[in-house]
C-alpha cells in the first residue's frame, strides 16, 4: 500500500518543481488514509494501481510486436 509519508513526499515534489501534477504507478494501491489526504487537501497526486496499469499496457500492445514476437 502507497501510504501517507509517500502521498506527502511526491506533493513536496510537486510544489518544488512547480509542476501541475504528480502520478504514483503502483502495482497496489492507495491505503485509505493517503485517498483521504489527497481529497482533504486537494492535492495534485494521480494514483495508476495495478488495474489503471494493466488497461494502459493493453491499450498498447499491438500484436505481433515486441519481446514476445521473438
Amino acid at each position: 500500500m502507497v501510504e501517507q509519508t509517500i502521498v506527502k513526499a511526491l506533493y513536496a515534489d510537486v510544489l518544488y518543481e512547480k509542476a501541475e501534477k504528480g502520478l504514483i504507478v503502483t502495482t497496489s494501491s492507495f491505503s485509505p488514509g493517503s485517498r483521504k489526504l489527497c481529497s482533504a487537501r486537494a492535492y495534485p497526486v494521480a494514483e495508476a494501481n495495478r488495474e489503471t496499469l494493466r488497461s494502459w499496457i493493453m491499450v498498447m500492445r499491438k500484436p505481433d510486436t515486441g519481446i514476445w514476437s521473438l
